[in-house]
């Protein structure tokens, strides 16, 4: 293929570019994560008509480890509270080649990759960015309980506060905090040849996509917590022992991760019963409130006596 100029080619610009050996800032790429809904097979739980409202949660996320000698040269994204994650190299297993066919010798020099990554990359090549972490949260949390036949509404405060009128026929709050939610991928390289040239080019290695969440149940108008747990799940891939990547993009990863998470909060047992009890405890405290006596005046103690006397008490 010919290129712009008299004895240039396409091959031989190519070639120059991915020869040349230059620090390089990492590059930044905005990750799309979703929710998949009915991904468990197992039958939404029969719950009463409630009505939940969904608050926005809240974001404790640890800050990412980078590697200290290269923190000097490594410049993170302008809003690092949209950092969850990135793809790199590690120190401790070297730069791993995925040789082509026929080359056993070259492949027989370098170690083992390990599927299961049990070290995160030392060396950003790639940050990871996601915009409105929180809203996304919320957003799959919604979803989830919708599918149950749950009404719900999305709140933007964290925690219960003074209801208006619209909401007090709410029964629950559901408040969530961000523990972890994060996207990890080494990277690795493929041998490709070019005419007598053989050249490495990046590919996506093992990735580790986790989310943990923590979630409180609080009961309405009062506020109290009823129940309270962590919701997680991690996804190595490829799996432990693995070769082959089961999902197209790291993004589709870490969407299988959140809904993995958020997916099996309605088939906790504490939960369901956190959602059917309280309301048989809460009927129970207004008969108790209906059968109690007020304090008697004199009047009503002669008249309450005289009943006794006349009915042989």
């Amino acid at each position: 293929m010919v290129g712009c100029g008299s004895g240039t080619t396409l091959t031989d610009v190519w070639l120059t570019e991915l020869s040349r050996r230059v620090s390089r800032p990492p590059k930044v790429h905005p990750v799309s994560v979703g929710y998949i809904p009915r991904l468990t097979r197992r039958q939404p739980p029969l719950l009463p008509p409630l009505y939940v409202l969904v608050l926005q949660p809240l974001d404790r996320r640890p800050s990412l480890r980078i590697h200290e000698a290269r923190q000097k040269i490594i410049r993170l994204p302008d809003d690092p509270s949209a950092l969850i994650g990135f793809s790199g190299l590690n120190f401790e297993e070297g730069q791993v080649t995925i040789a082509p066919a026929g080359i056993a010798s070259d492949i027989g020099t370098l170690r083992h990759m390990d599927a299961g990554m049990p070290h995160l990359p030392d060396i950003p090549k790639t940050f990871f960015t996601l915009a409105r972490l929180p809203e996304t949260v919320q957003y799959a949390l919604t979803l989830h309980f919708r599918e149950a036949g749950i009404e719900t509404e999305m709140l933007p405060f964290p925690f219960p506060e003074p209801l208006s009128a619209d909401n007090q026929r709410a029964t629950y709050a559901l408040g969530c905090t961000i523990d972890e939610f994060s996207l990890f991928s080494l990277r690795r390289y493929r041998q490709v040849r070019v005419g007598m040239r053989r050249l490495e080019l990046p590919v996506r290695g093992p990735t580790r996509a986790g989310v943990s969440l923590k979630l409180s149940l609080y009961q309405l108008p009062s506020g109290r917590v009823v129940w309270q747990e962590r919701v997680w799940d991690v996804i190595h891939d490829p799996p432990r022992e693995g070769t082959q990547h089961r999902y197209r993009t790291a993004d589709d990863t870490l969407t299988l991760a959140l809904s993995r998470a958020v997916g099996g909060i309605l088939s906790i047992p504490n939960f369901q019963a956190a959602l059917r009890f309280p309301r048989h405890d809460e009927a129970l405290a207004q008969k108790q409130r209906r059968l109690r006596f007020s304090r008697p005046q004199p009047g009503d103690l002669l008249t309450h006596l005289g009943d006794k006397r006349r009915s042989g008490i």
